[in-house]
């Protein structure tokens, strides 16, 4: 079983009256961590664990 490193820095909550929306939340992500991991997935062609970005998720 894979290990995942939680001990990320602490990020400052989306609250609901802040992102009012599920896309509200999602737009607030990008812009709050742009470039910190959204998704880790596998990829059945390459046969490998990837990672996109928030950013990447909303390209």
């Amino acid at each position: 079983m894979k290990e995942y490193n939680i001990s990320h820095p602490v990020i400052k909550p989306i609250t609901p009256g802040s992102a009012v929306s599920l896309s509200g939340l999602f737009f607030n992500r990008v812009k709050a961590t742009p470039d910190k991991i959204a998704y880790h997935y596998y990829d059945l062609v390459s046969k490998t664990w990837k990672n996109l970005t928030w950013s990447e998720a909303y390209k």
